[in-house]
């Protein structure tokens, strides 16, 4: 959030988590930024979310039923 370089860093290799993938919305569940929501693009360099943060896995048998944007926006509104 503040471009600040992470302070602990481990490669996707050393942990054993799925990870989110393009299509999936992300929305945080605790904490001072909860409710915020975030889609994965294409152009996302994979990473492991906070365990404060949910996971929506927006597709079904490789066919998108909710487009991961449009969750998102509507997450963010009031």
């Amino acid at each position: 959030r503040n471009n600040a370089p992470p302070r602990l860093y481990a490669g996707l290799d050393y942990i054993d988590v799925g990870v989110p993938l393009p299509g999936d919305a992300l929305v945080a569940i605790e904490g001072g930024t909860v409710g915020e929501s975030f889609a994965m693009g294409e152009d996302v360099d994979l990473f492991v979310p906070s365990q404060q943060v949910a996971v929506f896995h927006v597709r079904d048998s490789g066919k998108q039923q909710l487009d991961p944007w449009y969750l998102n926006a509507w997450l963010a509104t009031e």
